[in-house]
């Protein structure tokens, strides 16, 4: 071993890290994007931008190649690479992977099957009382991945181009118009809490 090595810590790995894009991609496809990272290893890194919505047309396709009900509002374009159709969801019973904090992954034709069902009976449930702001679904289904070499995407968050922060499920399914401002907040209360050991909201943090 370099006997320099344990001077420098080894980068964490990002597997079920949020990475929220900084002001300075702004003129970047990754202006104001929040992405999911669901594998960093030595092969690289990849995961899946939250706040892309699919195109109607896009929409349309995917569920006429689907067969599945209308996902429109859940369609998300995770990224420019190809990659396998991966739903985000909270119902354990279908998950393949838990990322973080009851964030599932699932890629199986019949898991993408039941959660749009039955997120399709419950709003029709839901339609039967009145509600002046109903939830998103709780669930996401994403077409296409963003991947970097590993070493790149560490590069680039040392650069100060990405701020990682904790997966937590109500940022995932944030509404796709605010994600990105509520996850930039997120980051900013994480840093001042590391900073000065007290929340933002009032609560001493540090440990007597």
């Amino acid at each position: 071993m370099n006997r320099f090595e344990s001077y420098f810590p080894q980068q964490p790995n990002l597997s079920g890290t949020l990475l929220v894009a900084s002001p300075r991609l702004s003129h970047t496809p990754m202006a104001e994007a929040v992405v999911l990272v669901i594998q960093d290893s030595d092969q690289g890194v990849f995961g899946v931008r939250l706040n892309a919505n699919a195109s109607s047309q896009q929409a349309s396709d995917f569920e006429e190649f689907t067969q599945l009900p209308s996902t429109r509002d859940a369609l998300m374009i995770g990224g420019p690479l190809n990659g396998p159709v991966l739903a985000l969801h909270q119902n354990e019973d279908l998950a393949e992977i838990e990322l973080r904090d009851g964030v599932f992954v699932s890629t199986s034709q019949d898991a993408l099957q039941m959660l749009v069902e039955n997120e399709a009976d419950a709003s029709d449930n839901h339609s039967l009382i009145p509600m002046e702001d109903p939830s998103p679904a709780q669930y996401r289904i994403v077409l296409g991945i963003a991947g970097w070499k590993t070493p790149q995407i560490h590069a680039e968050i040392d650069a100060a181009l990405w701020y990682p922060i904790h997966c937590d499920a109500d940022i995932v399914f944030e509404d796709t118009e605010t994600m990105w401002f509520k996850a930039f907040q997120r980051y900013g209360d994480d840093v001042s809490m590391n900073v000065t050991g007290v929340s933002p909201h009032g609560v001493d943090c540090q440990l007597n």
